[in-house]
C-alpha cells in the first residue's frame, strides 16, 4: 500500500506483512510487521503493532529452523488450533526470510 498526502484520514487492520518506508533522503527501511493497526491521517502515518523487526535485526537461519520446525509439527498434530497457530507461526518466518533479502 502506497500512502498519499492531503487525503482523507484512514484507520485500518494489518495483516503480517512487509513495510517499507521511504526516508527524506530517499534510502528505503524496510520492517517485518507482525499485524497491528495503521492510521494514516493527511499528513503523516503511524503504525502501532506488537512487532515490527528491520530487516537488517532478522537472524535469517533462525527464522529459517522455526518454519522447518513449525512444518513439521503441522503434519504431526490433528489439532485444528494449533494447526492455525503452527500456520502463523510460519507465516510471520517466512516474512522475516522474504524481508531479510531487503538488506
Amino acid at each position: 500500500m502506497g500512502t498519499l498526502t492531503q487525503r482523507l484520514p484512514i484507520v485500518t487492520s494489518l495483516r503480517i506483512a512487509p513495510v517499507s518506508i521511504k526516508k527524506a533522503d530517499n534510502s528505503v527501511e524496510s520492517f517485518a510487521i507482525h499485524g497491528g493497526i495503521l492510521e494514516m491521517t493527511g499528513e503523516e502515518m503511524t503504525v502501532v503493532t506488537t512487532a515490527a523487526e528491520r530487516s537488517e535485526d532478522i537472524d535469517v537461519e533462525a527464522a529459517r529452523k522455526a518454519m522447518e520446525s513449525a512444518q513439521e509439527q503441522i503434519k504431526a498434530t490433528e489439532d485444528q488450533f494449533k494447526k492455525i497457530k503452527l500456520q502463523t507461526r510460519i507465516e510471520k518466518n517466512l516474512l522475516r526470510v522474504n524481508i531479510s533479502k531487503r538488506k
